[in-house]
């Protein structure tokens, strides 16, 4: 799994620091081997035939966008999945191997989990957590230059506990 966080502004929208705590708590929720993480619900409702991993990439900082802009807009939305996602292949473009990303070598990565800083209190707003696909026009995929398809979004106020991510990588599945 990849995770990307991104950092948005806000015009007074509520929004959390990605500092070195809230990262790690992340992590622990994720990929850590106490009670009730993703990585420990999947192996346990599979019968250890699922588990997880992944990277928690290096903070994407969007300064184009504010929370507002991409509220309601859809657009927005998959322009910032695709900025940050274009940072994250460049800072890791020499210690990633994209087809660990891409199991199946369709030229899509399997599992993105965009998780922005913005604490987004409204159902089906655009930055409520929630699993989707990006619809792409007139593209062929490449598994030698895989882009996302698959992805979860979810928020900061979800970052210490896993529930939230739990239910929408079951979608995912």
């Amino acid at each position: 799994m990849l995770v990307i966080p991104i950092s948005l502004i806000s015009n007074g929208g509520r929004l959390i620091n990605w500092n070195d705590t809230n990262l790690k708590e992340l992590e622990r929720s994720l990929f850590g081997d106490s009670n009730y993480t993703l990585k420990t619900y999947y192996e346990a409702a599979s019968f250890d035939r699922v588990t997880f991993d992944g990277l928690i990439t290096d903070v994407y900082f969007e300064r184009e966008l504010t929370a507002e802009d991409i509220l309601g807009n859809q657009n927005a939305l998959y322009q910032l999945m695709a900025r940050s996602f274009a940072f994250v292949k460049e800072q890791h473009k020499n210690d990633i191997d994209w087809s660990e990303y891409d199991i199946n070598a369709d030229g899509y990565i399997d599992n993105v989990y965009f998780l922005t800083n913005y604490i987004s209190y409204t159902w089906q707003d655009t930055l409520w957590p929630h699993k989707s696909s990006i619809q792409y026009n007139n593209f062929t995929p490449d598994p030698e230059n895989p882009v996302p398809y698959q992805y979860i979004l979810s928020n900061s106020s979800y970052v210490k506990e896993s529930y939230v991510t739990i239910h929408e990588q079951g979608h995912a599945f």
